[in-house]
């Protein structure tokens, strides 16, 4: 039993470390994109917004110019077993900023990228997965969802510059109130493209 709890530790000391010579090496000559929250307290587990097959939540957002994004990324935590924190981040385009995706909870015509997200812990961290999506000038939303996962979003976030969180569930998509409400770290970094 001794040797098993060992070998646990020494392989979760191994992931810290290469994540964070991976993050260490990524975010180097990447901007950040996009920040929809000041990041609270790290750490933490047991409350937050649940991101799972029935619920999607995502913040809108706009480049100014067409964009490499290289990095997608939030403040999540995942309840019971780090393997059953898998999610989808998707970006969808949106026709204006006050827009929500067309489908249910969107269509394949507005998927402009999407890709697996794999949290390592169960405490909540600042992820950020590597991505690889040229986005052109234009509206968008960052959304984290799908997959038969136990992930969720702390609400111990500051938010920043008034972002526009939404969400999708059984009964469509709706606006997350901008008063009294938390606000959820969201990240993109890239790179304007010439």
């Amino acid at each position: 039993m001794v040797m098993k709890s060992k070998l646990l530790n020494l392989v979760s000391v191994n992931s810290l470390l290469l994540s964070a010579l991976f993050f260490a090496g990524n975010a180097t000559g990447q901007e950040l994109i996009l920040e929809s929250a000041k990041l609270g307290p790290t750490n933490q587990y047991g409350a937050g917004v649940v991101i799972n097959t029935s619920q999607h939540i995502g913040v809108r957002f706009h480049l100014e110019r067409d964009t490499l994004i290289t990095g997608i990324g939030g403040h999540v935590w995942v309840e019971n077993f780090p393997w059953a924190g898998l999610f989808n981040a998707t970006i969808v385009r949106l026709p204006n900023q006050s827009a929500f995706p067309a489908g249910d909870p969107f269509t394949e015509q507005e998927v402009v990228y999407s890709q697996l997200c794999t949290p390592t812990t169960l405490l909540s961290q600042d992820y950020i997965f590597p991505a690889s999506a040229e986005l052109s000038a234009g509206h968008y939303a960052l959304l984290f969802g799908g997959v038969a996962s136990n992930a969720a979003m702390p609400e111990t976030d500051l938010p920043l510059r008034n972002p526009s969180f939404i969400a999708w569930n059984s009964n469509g998509w709706f606006e997350l109130p901008k008063r009294n409400h938390p606000a959820y770290r969201f990240t993109l970094y890239g790179l304007p493209l010439p």
